[in-house]
């Protein structure tokens, strides 16, 4: 990532272990990547929200 980004200081760098967090799945459910680890490994894809 170009170190110019605003928000630079905060991305996470590969390998680095993602903080917790709960979302809302497509279902309506909240999900909370602690509970997920638990069960196994967890791939995590973010998507642009506008094309």
């Amino acid at each position: 990532m170009d170190d110019t980004h605003p928000n630079a200081d905060k991305l996470l760098k590969l390998g680095e272990i993602a903080p917790d967090f709960t979302l809302v799945n497509g279902d309506g459910q909240r999900l909370q990547l602690a509970a997920a680890l638990a069960q196994g490994v967890v791939l995590l894809v973010f998507y642009r929200g506008d094309w």
